[in-house]
Formats: C-alpha cells, structure tokens, sequence
C-alpha cells in the first residue's frame, strides 16, 4: 500500500469529453444563446470558459501543473453555479491492485456516468489514458486526473459532470511508469444545467459571457502531452461506436477526436 509523505511532488492533468448532440446554431444571437436550449450546449461551454478563466484553470494552456489550487477554485465556482443544479454528489474508495494494467477496469466498476452518457469504461479509459507509460523521473509522484464530460441530450438537456482522482505513480530509471497498489478517491460532482435560469438571466448572461462552443472549450480544459508538443489533442468525443455516439453536424464540426488515439500518439513527455 503506497502512503503519501509529505514533500511528494504532485501533479494535475485535466480531459474534457462531449457525448450526446449538439443542436447549438453558431450564428443566433447572444440572447438567444441563452433562451433558447437548442444553444444550451453553446451556453453551457461559455459559462464554463469563463469560470476557467476567472480562476486561472487553464489546461492547455499551463500543461501539467504543480499545483491544484487552480482546479479546487474552478471546481468550487463551477459546483455553486446558480443555473447549475447539482446532484448528489459521490464519492468512491478504490484499492487498486494489479497496476496499470487492471486500473481502467478497477475505475470502471465505481465510475457512475451521467445518465444518457457514455459508459463507464469509456470514462476509466479517459482517466488512464492521462497517465504516460514512460516519461521522466521527474514526474514520479501525486497526480491528479481530472476529468469533464458534458453530455447533449436529443431533448436539449444538458448534464455535466466533474471528477477527479489523486492516484501515486512511480518512474524507474528507465524512465518506465508503474501504478503501485494504493487507495484512491475518485469524487464526482454531477449537476443538471437549468435551462429555466438561464432563460430567465439571459439578458445578463448575453453581455457577461462570450460565445464559446463545446469544441473550443473541451481544448482549453484539455493538458496536452507537453506544452511544446504537436501531437496533443485539441478535443475529447466519444467514439461513434459506442452508444452515446457524437452527432455533431459535419458542416460545424468536421473533425472529431477519439478517445483511443491518445494511445497511438508517440508519448512524448
């Protein structure tokens, strides 16, 4: 069982995900950004943007980070949003066990996706994937994975939720990653976006938050694999084969990401 000491250098990886559809018409006007739930994708991601921004959570722009305090304040804003309901939140004690190879299926019997969402071993991928299995020594320590996932539902409803887990790993000389055997937390924040306050702020909102789609803000609160590298993701979707297939429309969003490519990029950390 690994103890975290005091001293240990820690470490911050964020991945934002979309499932769902987004119906969000980029030409419609401010307010109608917020009035209509057709935009509520749309709405959602410009609220969040700024929240990053306000707090100074910004993934992809500061790449692994030292220091959490960022997130933590993020994290607090975004949970005490006034047009985001929460849900119960949970929280699930992990005792991982067979390393880095048993560690997507450990997370996936615990992780609790929104309903409507993508599956539970997609978002244990999404958490893995964040850890390299080589790099250097350096980043022997505390990480923390956090990850995103916004969900577009058919009736306009959208959902998101916010996890993050703290997990130790390990870098030999070599430079190879283990996951010890360790207890871990994985918290979840789920809330439900009311499309009824943002109706109601709409007038408000329209002059405080600038357009930002999904797209956009899924990169942003994505760590590349370096700071300096040309192999990171932009953005996080779901594979089309899963049931939470993206249904975004080819004319506004012609790339899509996949989960599993991360995996066939060179890890260059």
């Amino acid at each position: 069982m690994v103890t975290l000491v005091q001293g240990d250098s820690r470490f911050l990886s964020s991945k934002a995900i979309f499932t769902g559809v987004d119906h969000s018409d980029r030409d419609a006007e401010y307010d109608k950004m917020f009035e209509d739930p057709r935009n509520h994708v749309t709405a959602t991601s410009s609220i969040l943007d700024v929240i990053s921004q306000r707090t100074e959570f910004r993934p992809k722009e500061d790449g692994f980070t030292e220091d959490n305090e960022q997130f933590l304040s993020f994290k607090d804003e975004t949970l005490g949003f006034e047009s985001f309901i929460r849900k119960e939140g949970t929280t699930h004690v992990l005792k991982l066990t067979g390393g880095r190879n048993r560690l997507k299926e450990q997370i996936a019997t615990v992780y609790v996706p929104l309903a409507g969402g993508m599956k539970a071993d997609v978002a244990a991928a999404a958490f893995v994937e964040q850890i390299p299995e080589s790099t250097k020594k350096t980043f022997s320590g505390t990480w923390t994975l956090v990850l995103m996932t916004i969900h577009g539902g058919d009736d306009n409803k959208v959902s998101v939720d916010l996890s993050s887990m703290e997990l130790k790993i390990s870098v030999n000389d070599n430079g190879l990653v283990t996951v010890p055997d360790q207890e871990v937390t994985i918290a979840q924040g789920p809330f439900q976006v009311s499309a009824e306050v943002l109706e109601r702020e709409s007038t408000f909102y329209s002059s405080y938050y600038p357009r930002v789609d999904v797209k956009t803000l899924l990169d942003t609160l994505t760590t590349p694999k370096s700071k300096s590298s040309d192999h990171f993701l932009d953005a996080w979707f779901s594979e089309p084969d899963h049931s939470c297939e993206t249904k975004f429309q080819s004319s506004k969003y012609a790339h899509r990401q996949s989960l599993y490519r991360m995996s066939q990029l060179r890890m260059d950390w």
